[in-house]
């Protein structure tokens, strides 16, 4: 996964922090090209699900979507997931949480593999 260092939802967040807001204006991306956003923590076991917000100005309140994440995905310490095609510009997440420790999230920009 290679993630883009110049936006990012959290950097080292404690669970319970709050995220920051992303532009969505500011990605580049084409209209309807999908946006894979990640998660990654020391431990992700107490995180039961993603909630994005949205919004047209840079406090977001919509929520556009709940991921119910199961268990056994976040093993890993890794979840990925895409964001709605009529997702507005601005957008943040929170988490459903019982952990302790920090996590990252950001965006997705690519993908590697070991050839």
């Amino acid at each position: 996964m290679i993630r883009d260092n110049t936006v990012s939802f959290a950097t080292d967040l404690a669970y319970g922090g709050t995220p920051e807001v992303i532009d969505l204006g500011g990605t580049n991306r084409g209209k309807g090209e999908p946006i894979e956003c990640f998660i990654a923590g020391q431990s992700l076991a107490g995180v039961t699900a993603v909630v994005v917000l949205d919004g047209t100005t840079t406090s977001p309140a919509t929520t556009r979507m709940t991921v119910v994440v199961a268990a056994t995905v976040l093993n890993a310490g890794v979840f990925r997931f895409f964001l709605p095609q009529n997702i507005q510009r601005y957008v943040t997440l929170s988490l459903t949480s019982a952990s302790s420790g920090t996590y990252d999230a950001g965006i997705v920009i690519g993908s590697q593999s070991a050839a």
